[in-house]
C-alpha cells in the first residue's frame, strides 16, 4: 500500500513538473516571437518609405534610429 502511495505521488508531482515546464516554454516563445515581430517592423521601416507597419495584430512606427512604438498601446520598445 505504502509503494503505491510513493507511485502515486511521484506519478502527480511528475505530471505537475510536465505542465510548469510547458507554459515556462510557451511564454519564453511568445516572448521571443515578439522581439523578432518588432525587429522585423524596424527593418522594414528603416529601409523603406514607408511610416507604418502592420505585424500580424500590431501596427508600428518608427521612433528614433533604434526604437519602434505600437500604435495601438503607446509602447515604445528598443530593438537590438
Amino acid at each position: 500500500m505504502a509503494e503505491a502511495c510513493i507511485a502515486l505521488l511521484i506519478a502527480a508531482i511528475s505530471v505537475e513538473v510536465m505542465f510548469l515546464c510547458m507554459g515556462q516554454t510557451k511564454t519564453a516563445r511568445q516572448s521571443v516571437e515578439h522581439r523578432l515581430e518588432r525587429a522585423y517592423a524596424w527593418h522594414v521601416l528603416q529601409n523603406s518609405d514607408r511610416n507604418t507597419i502592420r505585424v500580424r495584430d500590431h501596427i508600428y512606427r518608427l521612433r528614433g534610429s533604434k526604437q519602434i512604438q505600437d500604435t495601438e498601446t503607446g509602447n515604445n520598445y528598443e530593438v537590438h
